[in-house]
């Protein structure tokens, strides 16, 4: 596995990276002498679990069949507290908002340096009516099987963007990588992106990447590099947050 070790995943998926469970906003770790470690949420055990579709934060305001309020409809009414989703990394139909912007070059293709305002105030919007109903958010940064499932639509494949200094060493079984400083830079502003929309919510936490190496590569200094950059987050915006890392088994 690489860089990427067993004990690393676990340590990170089942204790949790936490800086502080004092300070968090909202979510919390505890622990007590029968359970290791249990979510709190607003000061409460957190025993429910729920299904949502995966992607149902991937179309915003919706898409794909996917209504953000159909499914908080369902989830009060079954008790569901908690969604597990992540952004796009595909480009999106029509009826929702793409992670970029399209180039003003090529209006065919996007530009990694243009994030779409748009696509993080849906995102806010939508974790703020979670909130509203008492329910957590599980949002995970990144779906690696994208790239090895639906690469042709992904935003990093060159044929999709004018940034080839960013999409060198973003493929398949890559993206994961420290071989490209311009790419690293790059994850970490969206990271940096992400948190500025919702962590201040407190109903979300963290998942650096869900199935890590399930389509991109693998490699423990890159993690590092992603906890260190939202470490500096933390600390400029005095706001800890709940974070986790999911490998592919």
């Amino acid at each position: 596995m690489s860089w990427i070790l067993r004990p690393l995943i676990l340590f990170l998926v089942l204790c949790t990276f936490f800086v502080s469970s004092t300070s968090a906003r909202g979510l919390e770790i505890r622990r007590n002498d029968i359970n290791p470690a249990y979510l709190v949420y607003e000061g409460k055990p957190v025993f429910a679990y729920g299904p949502s579709p995966q992607n149902i934060l991937t179309y915003l305001p919706h898409g794909k069949g996917n209504k953000l309020t159909d499914w908080v409809e369902l989830a009060i009414r079954f008790s569901i507290n908690n969604f597990r989703s992540y952004p796009p990394s595909i480009r999106v139909p029509d009826t929702a908002e793409d992670l970029f912007m399209r180039s003003t070059v090529d209006p065919n293709k996007f530009d990694l340096n243009l994030f779409n305002d748009r696509y993080f105030k849906e995102l806010r919007k939508a974790c703020m009516l979670l909130r509203k109903h008492g329910m957590i958010v599980h949002l995970q940064l990144w779906q690696a099987v994208i790239w090895r499932a639906a690469w042709q639509d992904c935003y990093y494949n060159p044929i999709n963007n004018v940034n080839p200094e960013i999409s060198r060493n973003a493929g398949p079984g890559e993206f994961v990588t420290l071989k490209n400083q311009a790419l690293l830079e790059h994850q970490k502003r969206y990271v940096e992106k992400i948190l500025d929309f919702t962590a201040d919510l407190g109903n979300v936490f963290y998942d650096i990447m869900n199935e890590i190496g399930n389509g991109t590569g693998t490699s423990e200094r890159w993690v590092y590099e992603i906890i260190k950059a939202i470490n500096r987050w933390e600390e400029n915006h005095s706001i800890d947050v709940l974070l986790t890392l999911n490998d592919e088994g």
